[in-house]
């Protein structure tokens, strides 16, 4: 059916029945488009593909359609949110944080790689507001399971820093790994080469405490001290105080005597009738068990004020015994020797920085 409307235009209604409504309307819409609207106050004409162009269709509803699949890409609940594939941030800066405002951040995020944040599931971070319970705290930890570390490390020639009160206090050097302090920290205790620096599993617990340190070793394990890479002294299980035979010394300081004590005596046969010839000494307990007349041992330069030799004469005839040389015994002449009685001790004690003169104390 059409409609003559005023100004030359056929309005065409399409009849009871008709089949074809987009070819009827397509040509009502041509008609509209070509019509002169010069001096009308209909505007400008409106051209039958830009109406088309702006048509809901079948195919641009479908691309717009929220299906199960596009929904199951980016699953938003009240406790989480599920990202499966890559997700772009377009913006310069990119903010992840919590809905909440300054004063009342009691809210977390947690970041999971499993399906839960739990370790049993994979590796996680907690972010937490500083009103929350956990005021402030932030919480990396990695998956409970075979091979999971965590790691983390800089690119290229940078070092890595870790500080406190947003002042840097340690750093891993880049070139030497070595972890040395901030230049004027009052941490400054020198470097740590990390090739030397050796993390025994037995040991249990390193703490300090302001100016305390403390050491502990699990039950049946010895704690050991060391200069230049040596070993000089070793704290046994039972509590003894042990120095390295070869490289700290043979003094001991037992736990049970309650004091020190000399781990090592020597036995030696007394030899020579000159200093240049009578046997070494190289404890500070020694017996002399053999030697003739008048046969001698010597000692050695003393290791300053307060070191001690006590040689004991087993022997049935007296022995000579002879300072380093240039040593004296009780402001005697250089060199001399002092006569030590058979079956008799005597108790050589330094009094010099020097090691070389000595006062005796004897038995009987």
């Amino acid at each position: 059916m059409t409609v003559n409307i005023n100004s030359g235009i056929d309005l065409i209604i399409p009849a009871k029945g008709e089949k074809n409504w987009d070819t009827v309307m397509a040509t009502a819409l041509t008609a509209l488009s070509s019509h002169n609207h010069t001096g009308s106050g209909m505007g400008l004409s409106i051209g039958t593909t830009a109406i088309q162009n702006l048509a809901i269709t079948t195919g641009k509803l479908a691309d717009l359609a929220i299906t199960t699949g596009k929904l199951a890409d980016l699953e938003v609940t009240s406790a989480k949110i599920l990202l499966d594939g890559p997700t772009l941030f377009s913006a310069t800066d990119t903010n992840i944080v919590a809905n909440t405002v300054d004063a009342a951040d009691t809210k977390q995020i947690s970041i999971g790689g499993g399906g839960s944040i739990d370790a049993l599931r994979g590796a996680f971070i907690q972010m937490f507001g500083n009103e929350h319970s956990s005021p402030g705290l932030m919480n990396i930890t990695c998956g409970n399971v075979a091979g999971a570390a965590l790691v983390i490390r800089s690119a290229g020639a940078q070092p890595l820093s870790l500080g406190t009160d947003g002042v840097e206090r340690w750093r891993i050097r880049e070139t030497t790994g070595h972890l040395v302090p901030e230049t004027n920290s009052v941490y400054d205790i020198g470097e740590i080469d990390t090739p030397k620096l050796v993390l025994n599993l037995s040991v249990k617990r390193v703490r300090s405490a302001n100016t305390e340190l403390e050491l502990f070793t699990t039950t049946n394990h010895s704690l050991s001290l060391g200069t230049n890479n040596v070993q000089r002294w070793t704290i046994s299980s039972s509590g003894d105080l042990n120095g390295d035979a070869t490289n700290g010394g043979d003094l001991v300081f037992d736990k049970a005597l309650k004091g020190p004590r000399v781990a090592v005596a020597q036995s030696v046969a007394a030899t020579g009738t000159i200093q240049a010839d009578a046997a070494a000494i190289t404890a500070n307990i020694v017996s002399i068990t053999t030697g003739g007349e008048n046969t001698g041992v010597i000692i050695p330069q003393g290791n300053g004020i307060g070191h001690e030799i006590l040689l004991y004469n087993g022997t049935a005839t007296n022995k000579k015994i002879y300072p380093s040389i240039g040593g004296t015994f009780d402001n005697g002449a250089a060199n001399a020797p002092t006569i030590l009685p058979t079956l008799k001790s005597v108790q050589l004690t330094c009094f010099t920085a020097s090691g070389t003169t000595w006062i005796t104390n004897r038995s009987g």
